[in-house]
């Protein structure tokens, strides 16, 4: 990991938490939490916005809060429930939380990013290990985003930002965010789609999620997650031609 003491820079700089977990019995945890958080001296409503772009494309993250001081998301397969599992688990696949919030402090904005898993997924070492290394890896990947990020443009970054958009800008972000609801980049071809498609119902259908036990809120994200990637499917199929 990145020593950030040495990289205050007008970009920005950063600092780090450590992670927790509440313990089990037999060496298992639960409720593992890591945070960072990321100082720019760029405005927090441009800040703000930029980051949600990334969150939600580059990181493949869904929003499902936004209040006035965060953002909330979510990501993953929920029906995962110990770490590390009988097969190969992708870092994308986790089931986690992430909350965004933000506040400015002498001038500066901060953004702290805490990822947290809930209740329902155990980890052992090994897993709280996993987790730490990938969630300081991808918080590597957005500091460096921060840094090198043309903040005076306001296009800069995965899809245009501002009043300059025209409508093409505008379907375009909508594609996107339909690609992404899949895991996918926008420009993906009709067997990618279909594959995506496949996989994001075996994560999220709710017969999948019947029958484990698991908290009511985490059901109806499920749901409601299974409903986005269907409506995206439905666009996407139309979009591309096949509907």
């Amino acid at each position: 990991m990145k020593l950030f003491a040495d990289l205050v820079m007008a970009a920005g700089a950063a600092v780090v938490g450590g992670f927790l977990g509440r313990a089990l019995f037999g060496g298992w945890r639960t409720e593992w939490t890591w945070s960072g958080t990321i100082m720019t001296p760029y405005d927090p409503a441009t800040v703000r916005a930029a980051v949600d772009d990334w969150v939600l494309q580059q990181l493949g993250f869904t929003r499902r809060r936004r209040e006035a001081e965060y953002d909330g998301y979510c990501r993953g397969d929920w029906g995962i429930e110990q770490l590390p599992t009988a097969h190969d688990v992708h870092w994308y696949d986790v089931p986690l939380l992430l909350i965004c919030r933000y506040q400015t402090v002498a001038g500066r904005t901060h953004v702290e990013f805490e990822y947290f898993t809930g209740s329902d997924l155990q980890f052992n070492n090994k897993g709280g290990e996993f987790l730490k290394t990938e969630a300081e890896r991808e918080f590597d990947r957005t500091f460096d985003w921060v840094k090198t990020r043309d903040w005076d443009s306001p296009t800069s970054g995965s899809r245009g930002e501002g009043p300059g958009r025209d409508r093409s800008d505008e379907d375009d972000s909508a594609e996107a965010a339909d690609f992404a609801a899949l895991g996918l980049r926008i420009g993906a071809g009709w067997q990618q789609v279909q594959s995506a498609y496949r996989e994001a119902c075996k994560k999220f259908h709710p017969d999948r999620l019947s029958g484990k036990d698991l908290d009511p809120d985490v059901v109806e994200l499920a749901a409601s997650r299974f409903r986005e990637i269907n409506e995206a499917y439905k666009r996407l199929k139309t979009a591309l031609g096949r509907g």
